[in-house]
């Protein structure tokens, strides 16, 4: 029951819905995913989830990070202390030597198939809003460049000649949020616009000054400064 009364939530699982690949899964449960239905058919949930984890689990994958003020040859032999016992899990159920690596899952979840979708979601709030979603590719490795903190930056930024600003002079909207969803494979960019009462009827109109903005900033780029000061 978690996920019914939160709008952003349900609308955001609607559009990860719509990805090719594992994307499109493990992102929420309810009642009666977890419980009644597996219950009926007989299934221990917490038995299945311990199985999934010692067939599948691949400790080779994963990567600890440590931020300390300890030297890095002290923290470092913390980290074998407490993590050398960890198992690098088993391969042999994708006949491989060894796990596969974290670009094993290649399928883009977004495409021309799965994109260009206008969806209605009856919301529980009084408070009209539209959600955008841009399938982009994978942007982890890019830490230096910080494309997605450049571009959540613009898109949330309300000041003079902002989108934000633009649409509320218009009276279309009273605010602007982005939200980013990044793995290995792709990164996902969702904008939320609430709208007011005039947005919610002329949601084209809503549409069209996004894109306008976003080939505003493909046509004239993002300043040097501004990408220098967000990669610090």
């Amino acid at each position: 029951q978690k996920n019914i009364p939160n709008d952003d939530e349900r609308a955001w699982y609607t559009i990860r819905s719509l990805a090719k690949g594992p994307m499109s899964r493990f992102a929420t449960g309810n009642s009666a995913t977890l419980s009644t239905n597996p219950k009926a058919k007989g299934i221990d949930l917490v038995d299945r989830l311990r199985d999934f984890h010692s067939k599948y689990y691949c400790g080779s994958n994963m990567v600890a990070v440590t931020i300390s003020p300890r030297s890095l040859d002290e923290q470092e032999s913390l980290i074998r202390e407490k993590l050398e016992g960890i198992s690098a899990g088993h391969a042999d159920w994708l006949g491989m030597v060894q796990c596969p690596g974290p670009m094993f899952d290649t399928v883009k979840p977004f495409d021309h198939t799965n994109s260009g979708k206008f969806i209605h979601l009856q919301s529980f709030s009084s408070q009209p809003s539209l959600w955008v979603a841009f399938g982009l590719p994978p942007t982890l490795t890019s830490y230096k460049k910080q494309p997605t903190s450049v571009l959540t930056y613009l898109l949330e930024y309300t000041g003079e000649g902002s989108l934000a600003k633009r649409l509320r002079l218009l009276g279309l909207a009273d605010g602007v949020s982005p939200v980013v969803d990044g793995n290995t494979i792709s990164t996902l960019l969702g904008l939320r616009v609430d709208l007011t009462q005039k947005g919610a009827t002329h949601r084209g109109l809503v549409l069209q000054e996004i894109f306008s903005y976003i080939n505003f900033l493909r046509d004239h780029g993002v300043g040097h400064d501004l990408v220098s000061t967000l990669a610090q």
